[in-house]
């Protein structure tokens, strides 16, 4: 209930500069499941074609468990990139407020 947006993004590095980010939501209600989450970051990852530096996800339940599963195809796969994936918090009050400005931002 405190991410509403069901939100998960993707970033990209080079040079620990941004390369920009992909961004995309669930629809299901009250969260999303690794299940649902892992073919959704394979399409992304298909489409940007390469693996983000960063992984976050609003549902930290899923934190640790979708580490583990990077870890164990990596170590299974010989990638040697350091993905990381955290927890994106709900948006402050000063967010909100500036979402409500800015309709569809």
């Amino acid at each position: 209930e405190d991410n509403p947006m069901q939100m998960v993004g993707l970033m990209n590095h080079k040079n620990n500069i941004p390369g920009g980010m992909d961004v995309f939501h669930f629809k299901t209600w009250p969260t999303y499941t690794l299940e649902e989450l892992l073919p959704e970051i394979l399409k992304k990852l298909k489409k940007i074609n390469g693996m983000p530096g960063l992984i976050w996800v609003d549902e930290k339940s899923l934190v640790k468990p979708l580490r583990q599963v990077l870890q164990a195809a990596s170590e299974a796969i010989g990638f040697h990139e350091k993905v990381e994936v955290e927890w994106y918090p709900p948006p402050s009050e000063e967010e909100e407020a500036y979402h409500g400005q800015y309709p569809g931002f």
